[in-house]
């Protein structure tokens, strides 16, 4: 079941992309349910933060506007495909903070954009369903590929960092970082990962690409605040993934 909502406080625009989504959606035949929300406040009170496959977002709301809404969401998920959709371009550089999939802008190619959006999503999840079915081995766990936030080289032992939920009382979760260790050297992980999108950043660390929200001198900042030195020999070729990373299905 994949679960789309749209959060815009324009009703006309609600139900515009309803009728585009809800097109999409019967062409593929696949299974889906369309929620709606005037207001990044109601989304948050009513589903949660975690209750959402893709989430059609609008920028400006009087309530409780996107860009904060996304923040929240962010804080306790990094799996829902946040789609920005706004009247004005300025806006796109604040989405890469929160690791927005796409802007979608509110002119005469709406139809054509969200469909192409759409495509593009599709196509991600299926790559995530099949780097989530990869694991790599350790000394205490086969670990699933897509829970891999980064692995560090420390004292001759691979280090893997990997995201574990923690359930919470009003029935959502948290992710939380939980080490696991390997006698193995980082150059033979790297060797398993490369093809699995992570990039060494450092002599001593390795990242998963698709946890990355951010590059600047000379380091990258994953979810969940991480911050992970870039060695200078690396930081080009980390720039570059990164962007790749921002574009791969």
């Amino acid at each position: 079941m994949i679960r789309i909502a749209v959060c815009d406080d324009e009703a006309y625009f609600r139900e515009q992309m309803g009728r585009l989504v809800c097109t999409y959606m019967e062409e593929t035949g696949l299974e889906y349910e369309l929620s709606f929300y005037e207001s990044g406040k109601k989304l948050l009170e009513e589903s949660g933060t975690a209750s959402h496959t893709i989430l059609f977002l609008d920028v400006e709301m009087s309530e409780m506007d996107g860009l904060h809404t996304a923040r929240v969401i962010r804080k306790f998920s990094k799996d829902i495909f946040i789609v920005y959709v706004t009247a004005y371009i300025s806006y796109v550089m604040d989405g890469y903070s929160v690791n927005a999939e796409q802007y979608i802008l509110k002119d005469a190619c709406l139809q054509a954009n969200v469909r192409k959006c759409l495509d593009t999503i599709l196509e991600k999840m299926r790559f995530r369903e099949a780097r989530d079915r990869a694991v790599v081995r350790t000394g205490d766990a086969d670990i699933p590929v897509g829970r891999l936030l980064y692995v560090e080289s420390r004292l001759h032992r691979a280090v893997f960092h990997v995201m574990e939920k923690v359930p919470m009382e009003n029935g959502q979760g948290t992710y939380t970082l939980k080490e696991y260790n390997a006698c193995r050297k980082l150059d033979h992980v790297e060797e398993q990962l490369r093809q699995h999108g992570f990039v060494r950043v450092h002599q001593s660390f390795l990242v998963n690409m698709a946890y990355a929200i951010g590059v600047r001198r000379y380091t990258i900042c994953l979810v969940g605040g991480h911050e992970i030195s870039i060695s200078k020999r690396y930081f080009r070729d980390v720039n570059t993934a990164y962007i790749e990373a921002r574009l791969k299905v």
